[in-house]
């Protein structure tokens, strides 16, 4: 079976859900994880079933269970989805979203489309947002896309931009909305080379999570810092020009970093006042668009 919906649709919700039933019929239930997993043994007290990341568990191991969940099935690698996807003994649901792929690789492999194309997968698709409020999405989807036809223009209150002239005068702030404020700063991952160790994307922000770390998870308050590299391409969307080799899909880790939010939203724009000025376009969108049409005379 495949369960396919985009960020905030709840795919890991359902999951845990699906859990406790399976559980209630007497069923030994392991949920598979296949991105970054830190706390699998809180996880299963607090929810009484076994929880592993993929690269923690042995087929002999999953041979013991009625009932494999698979979360984030998108960041799976070939033989690791090859072990899961040959299970034909028990029940097994992979929760995908080939929208958050990190990796060119994964990108190529495609697992949604491997699981969409087999004819004897289930799919079931979930299409309502359950994290994220209209207002947030709708800002989201406006940031990636400034041509997204389904973004509408709201007081977006809850989302704010601030600039700095370096990420000296940013780490300041980032670190005062982490530790007094209760926001989680996400990044994108860094990448060590494997012939000179030099580090490519480096954090602004010791303190700042990787995107890889937050796949699945949801928080209520959110930062994200942006450097120089960020711009609108000719399509509108938003780009990245880093110039040295970056193994990760750059458009895909911004995604993943901004749709982890609830409630609150902090872009953190650093040396790019091009950026900031556009973000700044999409804060004031609705009054834009009120005084627009006053002035033409649709009062």
């Amino acid at each position: 079976m495949a369960l396919i919906g985009g960020a905030g649709t709840g795919k890991t919700l359902l999951l845990l859900d699906l859990a406790k039933n399976y559980l209630k019929r007497n069923k030994q239930v392991i949920l598979v994880f296949a991105g970054s997993l830190e706390n699998n043994s809180e996880l299963e007290s607090l929810f009484k079933f076994t929880v592993r990341q993929v690269n923690q568990v042995s087929e002999q191991e999953l041979s013991t269970f009625d009932v494999i969940l698979v979360d984030e099935s998108q960041s799976l690698y070939e033989e690791a989805f090859d072990k899961l996807y040959n299970i034909s003994e028990q029940t097994i649901l992979f929760s995908v979203d080939q929208q958050q792929t990190l990796h060119p690789i994964q990108k190529k492999l495609n697992i949604q489309k491997k699981l969409t194309e087999d004819v004897n997968v289930t799919e079931f698709k979930l299409r309502n947002k359950v994290r994220t409020d209209p207002v947030m999405s709708s800002f989201i989807s406006k940031f990636l896309d400034l041509k997204d036809r389904t973004a509408q223009p709201f007081n977006f209150q809850n989302v704010k931009a601030v600039y700095f002239d370096s990420k000296e005068l940013a780490r300041d702030y980032l670190d005062n909305l982490v530790n007094s404020d209760d926001f989680k700063s996400i990044e994108l991952t860094p990448y060590t080379t494997k012939s000179t160790y030099n580090i490519k994307r480096a954090k602004t922000y010791i303190g700042s999570k990787t995107v890889h770390h937050v796949i699945g998870r949801e928080y209520d308050n959110v930062v994200v810092p942006l450097d120089e590299h960020y711009f609108y391409n000719e399509d509108a969307k938003l780009d990245s020009n880093y110039p040295d080799y970056y193994p990760f899909l750059q458009d895909n880790s911004i995604f993943e970093a901004i749709s982890r939010v609830k409630k609150h939203l902090v872009i953190v724009v650093i040396n790019n006042p091009s950026l900031f000025i556009k973000i700044q376009e999409i804060l004031t969108w609705q009054i834009d668009k009120v005084i627009g049409e006053k002035s033409n005379g649709k009062d």
